[in-house]
């Protein structure tokens, strides 16, 4: 990993300036295909105390975004967890996760949910192996598929991880969802 790459605690979007969160939009859009309004990233409700984070480059262009909110007092929704596509698979994406997680433990959070394209496998693996597991598909959630709902108990070191099924259990229930 890259040591002078680090995450650190992302203001509110509410609090962004146009410009980097024109930058966010770019990275979230290259990240996972979704084209968001700038208007719609300002209201997004991610908060630092619950492990929203990011990271800039040396030249301080945006790498990674890891956007949480709160859903109540045990659980958070990660909303949003891109990296720029070049440097993906150099462990980034780990060493965020592992300091959200660090985050949410220590602000008394205890499960963590997120939605997903339901055609990125490697995110599906990334997640599973960090102790996320299906519990539903979300039909016509995304523009490009359907996504699927997964949620976890955070742990405190979340890459000791087992390797759960990613596919729905035969009990998993349909979320329907119009944009």
């Amino acid at each position: 990993m890259h040591s002078n790459l680090l995450w650190t605690p992302s203001p509110l979007p509410s609090t962004i300036d146009e410009n980097a969160l024109k930058n966010c939009r770019s990275l979230i859009a290259q990240s996972t295909g979704e084209i968001y309004e700038v208007r719609s990233l300002r209201k997004i409700p991610a908060a630092s105390n619950a492990g929203s984070l990011w990271m800039h480059g040396l030249s301080g262009e945006l790498l990674g975004l890891l956007w949480v909110t709160p859903v109540n007092k045990a659980r958070a929704r990660l909303v949003v967890f891109a990296i720029n596509e070049e440097y993906r698979g150099i462990g980034l994406g780990a060493s965020g996760w592992k300091r959200m997680a660090e985050k949410l433990l220590e602000t008394g959070f205890s499960k963590l949910q997120l939605e997903v394209h339901n055609d990125n496998s490697k995110a599906i693996q990334f997640y599973a192996r960090r102790g996320m597991e299906v519990i539903g598909r979300l039909h016509g959630y995304y523009s490009r598929s359907d996504g699927l709902l997964m949620e976890g108990e955070i742990k405190e070191d979340p890459i000791e991880m087992h390797q759960p099924s990613t596919s729905l259990p035969n009990n998993s229930w349909d979320l329907s969802h119009s944009q």
